[in-house]
Order: structure tokens, then sequence, then C-alpha cells
């Protein structure tokens, strides 16, 4: 395995092939912060539409699926791009809530009056919650400080040819999301 060295830090903690996971104590506390509410928004966001889902029929689950997977990937997205100061990871992340909040606008114009109640508060907190969260990773992504891990004494060559990997591998990451989707909306 590489080492992988943010400039600066002389440890990181390996997260899989070509990966570091900044460790916490490094991470400035705004960031910490907003990183704590947006797994927690997101995990509310979970339970609610598990909960929607437990109450659902057969024929009327399959947007609240779509939803979960896409909080599930949402939840992968924000990890990845805060902990690796990804960008890529970051930006499929604003991409990912923009869908979860177009369906969630669609899903709740087109049910019926007496389904809207029960799905009402779900769509309210996605988005709250969404238009937040969209706020809150573009300052990240179009802030200054939010650079991608660099490698510890390595050509600049070298440096882009890790950008360039990240992403591929944020982009097979979103078409998996938009594969299990598809699967799921079948």
């Amino acid at each position: 395995m590489t080492d992988c060295v943010p400039a600066g830090i002389n440890d990181c903690v390996p997260a899989g092939i070509n990966d570091c996971i900044k460790p916490w104590a490094e991470l400035p506390w705004p960031i910490k912060t907003y990183f704590c509410l947006a797994v927690i928004s997101l995990l509310c966001v979970l339970g609610l539409t598990i909960y929607t889902l437990v109450q659902q029929s057969n024929e009327d689950s399959t947007v609240s699926l779509i939803q979960l997977i896409g909080v599930l990937f949402c939840i992968y997205y924000v990890t990845r791009g805060i902990l690796q100061e990804n960008r890529q990871e970051l930006i499929a992340f604003v991409v990912s809530i923009l869908l979860e909040m177009i369906r969630s606008i669609v899903n709740f114009s087109v049910v019926s009056k007496d389904t809207k109640p029960d799905i009402q508060p779900r769509f309210i907190v996605i988005l709250l919650v969404g238009l937040f969260h969209v706020v809150c990773a573009l300052s990240l992504v179009l802030g200054q400080n939010m650079m991608a891990f660099r490698v510890g004494g390595a050509l600049e060559s070298l440096q882009l040819q890790y950008n360039m990997l990240s992403l591929c591998f944020s982009l097979l990451t979103f078409d998996l999301q938009t594969q299990v989707l598809n699967l799921s909306s079948l």
C-alpha cells in the first residue's frame, strides 16, 4: 500500500486501496460540527423513510425504497467527502441530495390526498435538511481549505494521478448508485 500522508500530518488511518481518512483530531471544529449534523440529520431522514416504508402497502413502497437507497448513498458520500477531503464525493453528495429533494417533491405532488398526511413529515424534513446540506456542502466544496489529500514527497504528476483515481472512484460509486436505483424502481 502506498504511503498516503496529508500535507503536514504524519499519520492517517488507511481506509482501503489508496484511501486515507483524516484523523478526527485534525478536523477543524466547524467541519466536525457539520459532519455530526449531517450524519444525524441523514439518520433521521433514514428513520422516517423506514417508518414510512413499513407503514405502506407493497405497491406504494417503491418510492420509499428509492429514497432509502438514496439516503444511504448520501451518508456514504458525506462521510468520504469530509473525512477524506474529497471534493468529488462532496459534489456527488450535493447531487444526491438534490435528487432526493426532487424525488420527494415529485412523490408528494402525485400521491392522493389521503396519503399526504402520512408522508408529509418526511417531505418537510427532506426539503429542510436537503437545503441545509446543499448550502453547507457547497460552501465546503467552494472553500479554499477543502483540498484532496497530498501524498507526502510525491511529484505533482503523482498527485494528479491520485486526484484522477479519486475522481474515477467517485464516478464509479455514483454509477453504482444510479444502477441500484434503476433496479429498485423495476
